[in-house]
This record gives C-alpha cells, sequence and structure tokens, in this order.
C-alpha cells in the first residue's frame, strides 16, 4: 500500500473478511507497505485498509484456483475534520521543523533514477549549498550518527534527506550542508531477497570531444543482493552486499616538446562494501538495534589524465570496520531517549607507481612520480544520548555527545623532490624555478575529542503558529577555544486554509578542525623538513656547488589563538500547497556569511619590494589561520509533485551568487560530493601580506543551476527515469605560472 506519492505506508490496518463464513483475519503492513495472507480457503473476501490520517479503503477479491495477483492499495489523504498530528503524513498542526523545501528521496527516487556508479548519494548531493558545507565538505549524518564518509550498497538504503529541519540544534551544519541517511529495517512479517546488476559499457557511451583516438574504455559491473525477514518475533535481520568492478580510462591531453599528446590510459576500481543490521524488540518500550558496515576498496592507476602523464599513477587502498549500537526507549508516554554507541576502524594507504622525482610543467604536462606515500589509520568512538519531552504545547528535546579519535599517520610523500617549471618554454632549456623536497621521520600519532550538547524546544502555540528555540555548543580538544555557542531560532505560520506557510529561520553553525592540519602540524614542525631550492640546477639540485647554499628548512604550523569557522544562516521561505497530495511549490531565499575561514599563509615571504625573510632561520612557515570570510546568497525555487498517480516530479531552480577571499575547503571523502577541483595552492592567497585582493567569486560560484529528476511508472511495473543537470560555469582562476614575489607559489 502507497499513498497519493506512491510512497510506502507502514502500519496501517488491514481486515480480510470471508464473505460466506464472515471469518476475520486481520494484519498489519510491514515496513515497506506489504502484507500478506496465506492458506486462505476458496471464495470471495473483502479487504479493508485503515490508517490515521488517510481515508478509508474498501476492494472485493476472489480467490481461486490459481493464486491472484498483488492487490495495490492506494490511500488517499483524509479531508482534516479535527485538528491531529500523524507523523510524516496528513498534518494539521503546523510544524517550523518541517519544512516542504526539504528533499526527502526514498527508495522509489533512489533505485529508479540513473546515477553513475550507484552512488545512493549522487542525486541528492545535486541539491546541497557549497555555502553551506564545512571545511570538510557536505556532513553525512547515517541514522542519526555523524559520519566522515558513506560507502554503503544502494540497496540497504531507505532514504536520504536534504534541507531537513534546516535549523535544528541537533546538527552541526545548516540544512542545505548536509545529507541524512536512513538505513533499511529488517521485515517483521517475510523473507524477502533482491539481486540486481548495474552495468555500464563505452561502446554505448557517446563521443568524447577530446579523445582523438576513440572513446576512452569503460567497462562497469555493479552487483548488488540483499536478504531481510525475521529471526524470531521480536528480532528482524537484514543484510546488503555490493560489489564494485570498474576499469575506466581517462584522456590525457598533454602538450609535451615533441608536440600534443593524446591518449587514452586505463584505471581500475575494485570494492567490496557489506552491511548488516539487527532489530530487537526488547519489551514494549525499548528498542534494541546493532548495525555493521564492512569496506574493502582498491584503486589502481588513478591521477592520470589531462596534464597527468602515466608515470603519475597512484594506487589507493582503502579498508574499515564499523560497529554500531543503538538502543531506544520510551520511558514514558512523553519521554523518548536513544542512546547511540559507534566503534570504527579505518587504514587508507595511497602510493606512487613509480619512485622518481616528480616534473610539474605549468600549463603542458606533469610527469615522473607522483611522490605521494602516505598511510592513515583512523579509530573513532562515538557517544550520543539524545533525548525528547513533550508537554502540553512544548516538544523538548536534548542531547550530548562526545567522540574520541586517534590517528596513526604516515607521510613520506616528495621524499624523492618535486621540479617546477614555469612554462614548456623553461622545459625545454632546463630551467626550473623551483625544486622542494621533504625529508625526516614521517610518522606520528596523535588524537582529537570532539564534544557537543544542545537544547531545542518546539512551542506550538496555535495549530497554524510554532517557534523553534535552540542553542548547541560545540569544542574540541586541540582547539583552545570553548566558546561556540551556536544559537538557532526558527519559526512557521499558515495563514488562513494552512496550504500556505511562512517561514522564518537563522542560526549560527560551526565548523571542526580537521585532522589533517593537527597531522601537518606534528609533521612539519620537527619531525619532517621541507628544503626548498630556488632556481635549483637541474636534474641534480644537490650538486656540489648547490649544496653549499641549501636554504633552511620550510614548516607547518598552526597560528596561537586559531579558531573554528562558522557560518551565519538566515532565511525566509513560502510554501504552497497545490492541489491534494504532496504536491508543494517553495520559494526560499537564503544569505550565508562564513567568518574565520581557513586559509594557510607564507608568514616568512619575503618582505614586498625584497627578497629577504623575516625569519631567516626558516624559507617558508605556512601557517594555518583562521581570517577568511565569504558570503552567499541564493534564492530557491523548488516544486515537487505526483501527477496523475504516474509521474514523480522533482525541480528545482536557484540563482545565487557567492563571494569570498578562501576556499577554506580542505581534502575530504565527502568534499569530492561538491564536485569542485581543488587546487594545490588553493588555500593560499597570491601576496601574503595584502589580502585585500583575494576577494572576488568563490571557486563554487555558479549564477544558475537547475535540477529535475522525473519518474514514470509504465504499465505491467516497468518504470522510466531521468535526471537533467543544468548549471552556468564556474569562476576561472588565470596564473602567471611563475613566482613573482618569490614566496614559493607559483
Amino acid at each position: 500500500m502507497e499513498d497519493t506519492a506512491g510512497a510506502p505506508i507502514p502500519g496501517a490496518q488491514v481486515r480480510l473478511e470471508n464473505l460466506a463464513s464472515h471469518t476475520m483475519l486481520t494484519g498489519e503492513s510491514d515496513e515497506d507497505g506489504n502484507f500478506q495472507f496465506n492458506g486462505l480457503p476458496l471464495g470471495q473476501y473483502v479487504v479493508t485498509v485503515t490508517m490515521s490520517g488517510f481515508e478509508e479503503f474498501q476492494d472485493r477479491v476472489e480467490i481461486g484456483n490459481t493464486p491472484p495477483p498483488s492487490l495495490r492499495v492506494p490511500l488517499k489523504i483524509a479531508e482534516v475534520k479535527q485538528q491531529v498530528t500523524v507523523k510524516g503524513q496528513a498534518s494539521s498542526i503546523i510544524s517550523a521543523q518541517e519544512n516542504k523545501s526539504s528533499l526527502q528521496l526514498d527508495e522509489r527516487w533512489l533505485h529508479s533514477l540513473p546515477v553513475e556508479g550507484g552512488d545512493p548519494l549522487a542525486i541528492p548531493a545535486l541539491f546541497l549549498n557549497p555555502a553551506a558545507a564545512g571545511a570538510q565538505g557536505p556532513q553525512v549524518v547515517v541514522d542519526g550518527v555523524e559520519s566522515n564518509s558513506f560507502e554503503l550498497p544502494a540497496s540497504a538504503v531507505r532514504e536520504v534527506d536534504v534541507n531537513q529541519n534546516p535549523y535544528s540544534a541537533a546538527f552541526s551544519r545548516p540544512g542545505t550542508g548536509r545529507l541524512e541517511v536512513t538505513t533499511r529495517q529488517g521485515s517483521h512479517h517475510v523473507y524477502r531477497g533482491l539481486v540486481s546488476l548495474l552495468m555500464r559499457n563505452s561502446d554505448f557511451d557517446a563521443r568524447n570531444a577530446f579523445a582523438t583516438q576513440g572513446r576512452p574504455p569503460l567497462q562497469r559491473a555493479i552487483p548488488e543482493g540483499q536478504i531481510t525477514g525475521p529471526l524470531s518475533k521480536h528480532l528482524t535481520f537484514f543484510i546488503a552486499g555490493r560489489y564494485y568492478l570498474n576499469n575506466q580510462a581517462s584522456v590525457i591531453t598533454a602538450n609535451l616538446p615533441s608536440g600534443l599528446d593524446v591518449g587514452n590510459f586505463m584505471g581500475q576500481e575494485r570494492g567490496i562494501h557489506l552491511f548488516g543490521r539487527l532489530d530487537y524488540k526488547m519489551n514494549h518500550r525499548n528498542n534494541l538495534s546493532v548495525f555493521y558496515r564492512y569496506k574493502d576498496k582498491s584503486q589502481q592507476n588513478q591521477g592520470v589524465g589531462g596534464f597527468n602523464l602515466p608515470d603519475r599513477a597512484t594506487d589507493i587502498f582503502d579498508h574499515e570496520n564499523e560497529f554500531r549500537i543503538s538502543e531506544t526507549a520510551t520511558v514514558s508516554d512523553s519521554l523518548l531517549n536513544e542512546l547511540r554507541l559507534t566503534f570504527k576502524d579505518e587504514r587508507l594507504a595511497p602510493g606512487s607507481r613509480l619512485n622518481q622525482p616528480a616534473i610539474i610543467v605549468n600549463g603542458a604536462f606533469n610527469s615522473g612520480g607522483a611522490q605521494t606515500s602516505e598511510g592513515l589509520r583512523e579509530r573513532t568512538a562515538s557517544f550520543q544520548d539524545l533525548a525528547s519531552f513533550a508537554k502540553g504545547k512544548h516538544i523538548l528535546r536534548f542531547g550530548a555527545g562526545v567522540r574520541p579519535r586517534f590517528y596513526n599517520a604516515f607521510d613520506a610523500s616528495n621524499f624523492g623532490g618535486t621540479f617546477t617549471f614555469s612554462s614548456l618554454a623553461d622545459y625545454v632549456v632546463q630551467r626550473p624555478f623551483l625544486f622542494d623536497i621533504v625529508q625526516g621521520n614521517p610518522s606520528v600519532f596523535f588524537r582529537q575529542v570532539e564534544f557537543f550538547e544542545f537544547l531545542q524546544d518546539e512551542v506550538r502555540w496555535r495549530p497554524n503558529l510554532s517557534l523553534v528555540v535552540g542553542l548547541r555548543h560545540e569544542f574540541q580538544s586541540n582547539v583552545n577555544y570553548y566558546g561556540n555557542f551556536a544559537p538557532r531560532l526558527a519559526l512557521a505560520y499558515a495563514p488562513g486554509s494552512g496550504r500556505t506557510v511562512m517561514r522564518l529561520g537563522g542560526g549560527v553553525f560551526y565548523d571542526r578542525q580537521p585532522p589533517l592540519m593537527e597531522q601537518q602540524n606534528l609533521l612539519y614542525n620537527g619531525r619532517l623538513q621541507e628544503i626548498t631550492i630556488p632556481d635549483p640546477a637541474y636534474p641534480n639540485p644537490f650538486s656540489q656547488s648547490a649544496a653549499l647554499m641549501l636554504p633552511p628548512p620550510s614548516v607547518f604550523e598552526i597560528a596561537r589563538g586559531i579558531r573554528t569557522p562558522y557560518v551565519t544562516q538566515e532565511g525566509a521561505s513560502i510554501e504552497r500547497q497545490l492541489g491534494k497530495g504532496r504536491n508543494y511549490l517553495t520559494v526560499e531565499f537564503t544569505h550565508l556569511r562564513g567568518v574565520k575561514l581557513y586559509r594557510l599563509r607564507n608568514i616568512n615571504a619575503p618582505l614586498p619590494g625584497t627578497t629577504v625573510h623575516p625569519f631567516p632561520n626558516f624559507t617558508n612557515i605556512n601557517q594555518y589561520e583562521s581570517s577568511g570570510a565569504s558570503q552567499s546568497d541564493s534564492l530557491a525555487i523548488t516544486y515537487q509533485a505526483t501527477v496523475h498517480r504516474r509521474f514523480d516530479l522533482l525541480a528545482q531552480y536557484t540563482l545565487s551568487k557567492s563571494m569570498d577571499d578562501t576556499p577554506g575547503l580542505l581534502p575530504s571523502s565527502t568534499a569530492a560530493l561538491l564536485a569542485l577541483a581543488t587546487q594545490a595552492y588553493a588555500l593560499f592567497p597570491a601576496t601574503p601580506y595584502d589580502l585585500r585582493g583575494e576577494w572576488g567569486p568563490s571557486d563554487y560560484d555558479r549564477r544558475h543551476r537547475f535540477n529535475l529528476a522525473g519518474i514514470y511508472r509504465l504499465p505491467h511495473g516497468f518504470k522510466t527515469a531521468a535526471i537533467v543537470k543544468l548549471a552556468s560555469s564556474m569562476p576561472y582562476n588565470i596564473t602567471t605560472g611563475s613566482d613573482d614575489n618569490h614566496d614559493d607559489i607559483p
């Protein structure tokens, strides 16, 4: 059974009456909206389905010698005759937390839409606002627990929400800066399984305009399976697995001294992803859930393409185990408590395939080894306790959590050195302008402990007026500042019939200091030394004459008194329900202001007009600072509808403008969701002593964005689906390729 939008309805009451004997059977729809009666005698029956908030459904079926076809039960939303609250369904009380501008992509969307690589987050990520993402990219929350990566079998995902309750104090990021993932539960009634295979081959691809030697070869296969069912009356299980195989060639377009080099280079990816879940109903008030996630992933010949020649290839190995326990207790009719415990162990090891000095020729080609040799092991525990308390017109929500993270890091990158040339002409005459190499002890251990607590109250003054007031506090062990208090406020008002809702909101959202900063601070401020040689000899920068003039080392450090960045967001929206069902048009304006964003600055660069370093014992002192700023304004028009019960439509147009003086974004696994190309020197200003020229369009600034997703249900259970993505271009940075101010940044 399903609602008018085609979403399954769990918990509906089903009665089956035999018209001859008047025997009555009862049942309930499961998590997927399915119900089933077995061993029925032949005859005529009447099926009656009831669900709070929906009109009663009744139909007559006949059981004969052959099994009857499956009965599809569409439930229509009932007209509201009194004030009722039905969670997730037809609610007559306006909530400041249930904004219709949120996008709820359930299994219908995730399994039907064509997605590159079968990634269930690829479509939801289209509707994120890059200005609301943090220093490590969008926040991913899985079953209420924050995760710094997301790699699950697609069949394990029940729903992904974007911009749900944007000003909630329970989260550290705004609604358009996070993805909330809900995994599937086991079935209480029947055993079910699913097997799927997603395949793609370059023989069916369109022509690549840059591949003059034919289409780049591609073979992709993603088999996936799941099984679910009851283990006992009160215990269910769900298991899903996925194998990822991808052989994909990249296109090389490099300018060599011999001329233009265009070709294909094959890369390989293999991955195994497993997810398991047990749900146990201990009694009528307590439920226990146990989760396990496994990942074993390898990537070969990565990083080649464009200017990067094949000898720049790297291999990446990623292995992860995660175990989680969640216990939900209904303490009383008005008090709900949830305890979450998570333990994770992940190993990541990228490494170059060729151990040769790297050669970077700006605007032409990159060759030699990639000079990558890293290893990172992260062991993380997370403890959260959240509670909800309802009293009269108030719904109080509060909680706290701690996440200790332990890191063993190894970074021997650039131990072979890198030559940088300003142009192809300089390479021909063997005249690099820079050589840098790293030496020392590449191993370090450190820990980072993150804390949070929050309190939030939703006051429903009247059925058409509600207010949410919240306060969140965060801090972490390696930042010597404890004043990150983040107030939140949201208001919703529905005049007249309630089909139009006006919303206002605002809040402060703090970021966290990425572990990468602490890692570089510890490694490059004592253990490792980066030696930078301007205008070096080539190919041996350590020739006898050059060795006598070796410059002092370069270091990385974190500025004293550094603060974690934060954004302030204010927004206003108008929602209008069009017709019956889930047909909504939303117009939303959002203003975002980023404060104390991260940047890297060489505080030991030569003073303007000279070649003199302020601290002569060092060449470069690359310092992480929280001194950047950003500003973004956006107007988003969102339309969600189900047309004639067959066509599901989701469309959004965004007009925006974003400005900043630093990207503020560091490499991470979730940053890739924004599809932004990060540059090696992006966090550095062009002139370290004058930051006024840094203010300009953000790297992610797109004036116009339009995304459309649609699913059309054909007869006999077939579906067809499509995605349309249109956007104006992003800004383009023009660099000279030379070190004009002698700060070792081209």
